[in-house]
């Protein structure tokens, strides 16, 4: 499939007090519409902020 007519896939990561935070989007490059877009948060238990086992 010749690369202009793949999908493009844009992320963004964050991540503050304890929660990871992304936002995935989906979208077909040539005429930019969305084919999925999915966003949310994982908790992040204090443990394994700070390596315990």
């Amino acid at each position: 499939m010749p690369r202009m007519l793949a999908p493009k896939v844009t992320t963004r990561e964050t991540g503050e007090n304890g929660r990871y935070h992304f936002d995935i989007r989906i979208a077909l490059p040539l005429i930019d519409a969305q084919l999925t877009r999915y966003h949310g948060h994982l908790d992040v238990p204090d443990a394994a902020l700070i390596g315990d086992p």
